[in-house]
């Protein structure tokens, strides 16, 4: 087998015509790379002393085991009735939902609903306006 070549940053010159008689090619510095950096090596540190303590003998009690009671569900928010919901919007808007049958409603309603409020001072609480859409909304009729 033949011996492999050292590989270096640097090509060897081209011999010119008057060295190339010379039996011995002339080549320049070869410089070695190493793909790793060395590392340092750390100097030691002094072992510290810890002040002795009198040993006490620890008694550990037996710990209860603490159990985690899952929480009971909430119960669902209390809405008005249906029907009570829609007789109370349709005193002051009868054409919302005519003969009682829910009809979609438009997005923003509430804020519009009262604006109207407020423009022709109908006899209507905000938390009740807001009780009456929210129960119509969630019911599963709707």
């Amino acid at each position: 087998m033949t011996e492999r070549q050292k590989l270096s940053l640097n090509r060897p010159r081209k011999a010119s015509q008057e060295e190339q008689t010379s039996s011995n090619p002339v080549y320049g510095k070869k410089v070695w790379v190493n793909a790793t950096p060395k590392k340092q090596a750390k100097k030691p540190h002094p072992p510290k002393v810890a002040k002795q303590q009198p040993k006490k003998s620890v008694v550990k009690s037996k710990q209860a085991v603490k159990v985690k009671i899952p929480k009971p569900p909430t119960p669902p928010k209390k809405r008005l009735p249906l029907e009570e919901a829609i007789s109370q919007i349709t005193t002051f808007w009868p054409y919302l939902f005519p003969d009682g049958k829910l009809r979609p409603m438009k997005i923003g309603i509430q804020q519009d609903m009262w604006q109207e409020v407020k423009e022709k001072s109908l006899p209507i609480a905000r938390k009740r306006l807001r009780a009456c859409l929210g129960s119509i909304g969630h019911h599963a009729d709707y």
